[in-house]
């Protein structure tokens, strides 16, 4: 393979690479817009054939404990326009209806979409650099050259797995310290 052939792998490996993150960041875009769609979904009680059936056998029973309550009230004085009367109603949002739980689920999305978004991110990088490090490697000519270049440590050696042992005894030394701990106080974007 020759230089100029190298050089011009390596400039479409770099445009892949930024073809690919905004491929992401869209991707990022439609995943909120879809999650958001099942978010603001509204089901109907007619909607499928087992909830009709359910609730027709709500409202027959509501009207029967409807006649009891009328015979009840009568028998007591109450005016029938006063009288007390059983409702019931169809609930098409679940949880989803209350706004704390709303926002709840949202930021659980946002924040599952954004770390697929920077695994994503991570990956095509990766790719990219795997493609450029092969291209470069193959015009090296010394030992030391190619030794060299293999010697950058991964993110697994840069940071081995957390143990929750670990994290508690970092933290009793910061709370010893007079210092809470904040997620993501050193995070870099």
């Amino acid at each position: 393979m020759t230089r100029h052939d190298r050089d011009a792998l390596a400039k479409n490996a770099r445009l892949t690479e930024k073809v690919a993150k905004t491929g992401l960041v869209m991707r990022a875009a439609v995943l909120r817009a879809e999650f958001e769609k099942q978010l603001n979904a509204r089901y109907s009680f007619n909607q499928r054939d087992v909830w009709k059936k359910a609730y027709a056998l709500a409202q027959d029973a509501v009207a029967k404990a409807n006649e009891a309550v009328a015979k009840e009230s009568i028998k007591l004085g109450i005016m029938p326009e006063f009288a007390p009367r059983v409702c019931i109603g169809w609930d098409g949002e679940g949880e989803r209806a209350v706004k704390e739980r709303r926002a709840q689920l949202r930021q659980v999305a946002v924040a599952h979409i954004d770390a697929m978004a920077k695994e994503g991110k991570f990956k095509i990088e990766q790719s990219s650099l795997d493609v450029q490090t092969k291209l470069l490697a193959e015009g090296l000519e010394s030992d030391d050259a190619k030794k060299f270049l293999e010697s950058m440590p991964t993110p697994e050696q840069l940071m081995p797995p957390l143990s929750l042992d670990e994290i508690e005894v970092t933290n009793r030394k910061q709370l010893a310290a007079g210092r809470r701990y904040q997620v993501g106080e050193d995070d870099e974007n």
